[in-house]
Protein backbone atom coordinates (compact mmCIF):
# COMPACT_ATOMS: atom_id res chain seq x y z
CA UNK A 1 0.00 0.00 0.00
CA UNK A 2 2.79 2.41 0.88
CA UNK A 3 4.59 1.63 -2.38
CA UNK A 4 1.46 2.40 -4.39
CA UNK A 5 0.97 5.75 -2.67
CA UNK A 6 4.69 6.46 -2.97
CA UNK A 7 4.66 5.77 -6.71
CA UNK A 8 1.67 8.09 -7.21
CA UNK A 9 3.51 10.84 -5.36
CA UNK A 10 6.81 10.14 -7.10
CA UNK A 11 5.24 10.40 -10.57
CA UNK A 12 4.52 14.05 -9.83
CA UNK A 13 7.99 14.81 -8.49
CA UNK A 14 10.58 12.59 -10.18
CA UNK A 15 12.21 12.61 -13.59
CA UNK A 16 10.67 9.93 -15.89
CA UNK A 17 13.99 8.07 -16.14
CA UNK A 18 14.34 7.95 -12.37
CA UNK A 19 10.68 6.95 -12.05
CA UNK A 20 11.32 3.99 -14.36
CA UNK A 21 14.22 2.88 -12.16
CA UNK A 22 12.04 3.21 -9.05
CA UNK A 23 9.29 1.10 -10.61
CA UNK A 24 11.82 -1.56 -11.60
CA UNK A 25 13.20 -1.59 -8.06
CA UNK A 26 9.71 -2.02 -6.59
CA UNK A 27 8.95 -4.88 -8.99
CA UNK A 28 12.19 -6.64 -8.07
CA UNK A 29 11.34 -6.19 -4.39
CA UNK A 30 7.95 -7.82 -4.91
CA UNK A 31 9.59 -10.67 -6.81
CA UNK A 32 11.99 -11.13 -3.90
CA UNK A 33 9.13 -11.41 -1.40
CA UNK A 34 7.28 -13.93 -3.57
CA UNK A 35 10.44 -16.00 -4.12
CA UNK A 36 11.30 -16.01 -0.43
CA UNK A 37 7.79 -17.13 0.53
CA UNK A 38 7.87 -19.92 -2.06
CA UNK A 39 11.31 -21.17 -1.04
CA UNK A 40 10.38 -21.08 2.66
CA UNK A 41 7.17 -23.03 2.01
CA UNK A 42 8.90 -25.69 -0.06
CA UNK A 43 11.72 -25.97 2.47
CA UNK A 44 9.28 -26.37 5.34
CA UNK A 45 7.28 -29.02 3.47
CA UNK A 46 10.43 -30.99 2.65
CA UNK A 47 11.66 -30.67 6.23
CA UNK A 48 8.41 -32.08 7.59
CA UNK A 49 8.52 -34.97 5.11
CA UNK A 50 12.08 -35.80 6.11
CA UNK A 51 11.22 -35.55 9.81
CA UNK A 52 8.24 -37.86 9.35
CA UNK A 53 10.34 -40.35 7.39
CA UNK A 54 12.97 -40.46 10.15
CA UNK A 55 10.52 -40.55 13.06
CA UNK A 56 8.16 -43.12 11.54
CA UNK A 57 9.87 -45.42 9.06
CA UNK A 58 7.68 -47.53 6.80
CA UNK A 59 7.32 -51.14 7.98
CA UNK A 60 9.46 -53.67 6.13
CA UNK A 61 7.43 -56.46 4.52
Amino acid sequence: MASIKGVKFAKKVLDPNLMQKLSKSNKLGLLTYITLATVASVGTALGVKIKDAIAKPKPVS
